[in-house]
C-alpha cells in the first residue's frame, strides 16, 4: 500500500499548474515521466524474483523499501526534467521487488486453502494505496507545495520500516527447504509456461493493468484539466475507483478459496 503512495505522488504533481510551469512540461514529457517508473520496474521483475529466491524476503524487501522511500523524497530536489526522469527510473528499480517478495511471503506463510484470500488482500492493498495516496498527496501539495509533498510522503513512509525489521521472520528459505524434504514435487518452469491458464492470466493482467495505470497516471490531470476539479477534489475522485477495485479483489480472493 505504501509503495503506491510513491507511485501516484508524481501523477498528482503533474496535475498542478505550478509543477508543470516549473519544469516547463509538454504533454509528451508528462507521458515520459509517467512511463519512466514502469520501464525499469517491468524490466527488473524477473531479476528481483531471483534475488528474492536467493536471499529471502526480509532483508531485500527492507533495503528496497528504504531505497524507494529516499528516492521519492529526493524528488523534491529535482531541478530539471531529466533529473526527475532519472529519479522515476530509480524508483522503478527499487520497487521492482515488491510483488516477488509479497507472493513469496504468502507462499510460505499461508496455508494453501488460505492463499486466495491472502492474495486478494494483498491486491486490495495495492488498490487502497492509490485510493488514499492521491487524496493525501493533493492535500499536502495544496497546503505546502510540491517539494514538501515529495519529502513528507517519502520520509514519512519510513515509519513502517522498524516494525517490519522487528516483527517479520527471516525464515522463508528454511520453510522452502523443509517443504522440499517433505517430498513436495517440483514443477518444471517449462511445464508452467505450457499451461493455458498461465497465458490467460498473462493476457488478462496485461489488459487489466492498462486500465489501472491509466487511472493512476493520467486520470488526475484529466480531472483537473478537462473536468475543472480542484486538486483536492481530484484526489478524492481518483481514489474512488480504486476503492471499488480493492473491495472486489478481497471478495474474489475469498471466493477463490471456497
Amino acid at each position: 500500500m505504501i509503495a503506491y503512495f510513491d507511485r501516484v505522488n508524481l501523477s498528482i504533481a503533474l496535475a498542478s499548474a505550478e509543477f508543470k510551469a516549473f519544469f516547463q512540461l509538454t504533454d509528451v514529457q508528462r507521458g515520459l515521466l509517467n512511463s519512466a517508473f514502469f520501464w525499469s520496474y517491468a524490466l527488473l521483475q524477473i531479476p528481483a524474483g531471483w534475488v528474492t529466491d536467493r536471499f529471502g524476503v526480509k532483508y531485500p524487501y527492507a533495503l528496497s523499501f528504504l531505497a524507494w522511500s529516499l528516492v521519492s523524497a529526493v524528488s523534491a530536489l529535482a531541478g530539471s526534467f531529466w533529473q526527475l526522469f532519472a529519479l522515476r527510473v530509480l524508483l522503478g528499480v527499487a520497487e521492482a521487488i515488491v510483488t516477488p517478495c509479497g507472493m513469496r511471503w504468502i507462499r510460505f506463510n499461508c496455508q494453501e486453502n488460505q492463499r486466495g484470500l491472502a492474495v486478494g488482500l494483498y491486491m486490495a492493498a495495492a488498490k487502497v494505496g492509490p485510493a488514499l495516496g492521491p487524496a493525501l498527496a493533493a492535500m499536502l501539495l495544496t497546503a505546502y507545495g510540491w517539494r514538501p509533498m515529495f519529502v513528507i510522503l517519502g520520509l514519512g513512509s519510513l515509519i513502517w520500516l522498524p516494525p517490519w525489521m522487528g516483527l517479520v521472520r527471516n525464515d522463508d528459505r528454511k520453510l522452502e527447504a523443509a517443504a522440499a524434504k517433505a517430498g513436495t514435487p517440483a514443477v518444471p518452469f517449462s511445464r508452467i509456461l505450457r499451461n493455458p491458464v498461465i497465458w490467460g492470466i498473462v493476457v488478462g493482467t496485461f489488459c487489466y493493468q492498462y486500465f489501472v495505470y491509466f487511472c493512476m497516471t493520467w486520470m488526475p490531470a484529466y480531472f483537473v484539466e478537462r473536468r475543472n476539479l480542484s486538486l483536492n477534489s481530484m484526489g478524492w475522485y481518483t481514489g474512488f475507483s480504486f476503492l471499488g477495485m480493492a473491495t472486489v479483489a478481497t471478495l474474489a480472493g475469498w471466493v477463490a478459496d471456497r
